[in-house]
């Protein structure tokens, strides 16, 4: 393990939320370019490796966070926020691969995503920054009980 942090999460959750985030935005801009622009598919192509890289991030940060939550030390108060943290970040996460199980799907049969998948990315999103919002707001996980990193002392 790396030595100023005890445990991975802190590491590849950037990666997930970077990469899901970026995904969405690109498949929500891509419908408001002319039908024939060119960038058009390379917007596609952008939105689905994006999500598809990220939902491999999504793993890693899900074991990483897993990991964290029952093995680095905490009080109480971190404890909570971490609770609510971890039964945010579940059903984000399931819900970010079942989208990018779909958008393979859809991929493979050359279909572009409609206002349902659209719709659901949207949802997705907000999930996630709630998610990440909670941690921030609810205990600053990372600075203010050391729970990410270590505290000087």
């Amino acid at each position: 393990m790396i030595e100023i942090i005890p445990n991975y999460h802190p590491l590849v959750v950037h990666f997930t939320i970077a990469l899901l985030s970026i995904s969405v935005l690109f498949y929500l801009l891509r419908p408001l370019l002319p039908i024939n622009h060119p960038w058009k598919e390379q917007w596609l192509n952008m939105a689905n490796w994006s999500l598809w890289t990220g939902s491999v991030f999504t793993i890693l940060t899900v074991i990483a966070g897993w990991f964290a939550y029952n093995s680095v030390a905490h009080d109480a108060a971190s404890h909570a926020t971490m609770t609510l943290h971890r039964n945010w970040a579940v059903p984000t996460a399931l819900l970010f691969l079942v989208l990018a199980v779909s958008s393979i799907n859809l991929a493979k049969k050359r279909i572009m995503p409609g206002l349902k998948f659209l719709s659901v990315s949207v949802i997705a999103a907000v999930l996630l920054m709630v998610t990440g919002w909670l941690v921030r707001s609810r205990g600053r996980l990372s600075l203010r009980f050391g729970s990410n990193v270590f505290t000087a002392s």
